[in-house]
């Protein structure tokens, strides 16, 4: 009998103890903060600028309005291909054709961005941004890529 009873007993432990490793978890998944990454990126002959990102658990949202800015130059443009991949997994996905910048008489900029959602995208500090961006410009193709590193772009919260 006292072999049975030690059983029940260590078995109760290991289940009290499993059930509140799976609440401590819980707490701390609800007590996590979303994080905003705010950026530009640079290429040699424009911008694409107020890139934001906002990760919360397994979520990232790329906020809407972010947009691509002529450096004051006049170029010719004909086509932009933009690309961004975290974890293999596309978030920036913009193809442009023609010249964006001279589509209205006075506007350099052009607003290319939609807010998106991307479920099952875990953003830790280690994650990075891969950016590639390929473009003609005054009749000549160029490739620009960057990896950005997100813990290196955080926006700081308006409480800290």
């Amino acid at each position: 009998m006292n072999v049975r009873k030690t059983t029940i007993i260590a078995m109760l432990s290991v289940l009290t103890i499993t059930l509140a490793t799976l609440l401590v978890i819980s707490l701390a998944k609800l007590n996590q903060k979303p994080i905003e990454y705010s950026f530009d990126i640079e290429t040699e002959d424009f911008s694409i600028k107020d890139i934001n990102l906002v990760a919360f658990n397994d979520q990232l949202y790329l906020a809407p309005n972010y947009y691509l800015e002529l450096g004051g130059t006049f170029q010719q443009f004909d086509g932009i291909l933009i690309t961004g991949t975290i974890h293999g997994k596309r978030i920036l996905d913009t193809g442009i054709g023609g010249d964006p910048f001279h589509r209205r008489e006075t506007h350099l900029t052009e607003y290319i961005g939609e807010g998106t959602l991307f479920n099952d995208t875990v953003v830790t500090e280690d994650t990075i941004l891969k950016v590639k961006i390929t473009y003609t410009v005054d009749s000549v193709k160029k490739d620009y890529s960057e990896d950005i590193k997100l813990a290196e772009k955080i926006k700081p919260s308006v409480s800290e």
